[in-house]
């Protein structure tokens, strides 16, 4: 069962205001096809990570089940549900545009 329980804390921000603290736990084992998360923290939920090699690329496909247990954001998810997914948007574009040079700082 390599990896399972596992943690990283993250702290994460996007173009709004809000920084988000929240953890990640590995709660299945880590194989070729993937493996799953649990979050806790201002982010809340659960949900599998797919992997699937596409040439020399790796294709990550997740079905996640999270939701905003930080009072402000959970208070006010359903009026600024626009302004919140165009914010998740802009940081996985950020994750994207920097994934290839964490690859590369790799040894």
């Amino acid at each position: 069962m390599q990896g399972v329980d596992r943690t990283v804390d993250l702290h994460t921000t996007g173009w709004a205001p809000y920084p988000l603290r929240w953890t990640l736990r590995i709660t299945e084992p880590m194989t070729d096809a993937g493996f799953a998360l649990a979050a806790h923290g201002d982010l809340g939920g659960s949900g599998p990570l797919c992997l699937r090699q596409d040439g020399p690329e790796v294709g990550i496909t997740d079905d996640w089940r999270i939701v905003a247990t930080k009072p402000l954001l959970r208070r006010l998810s359903r009026l600024l549900r626009p302004a919140f997914e165009a914010n998740h948007r802009w940081a996985m574009a950020r994750g994207e545009e920097s994934a290839p040079r964490g690859r590369d700082a790799r040894p």
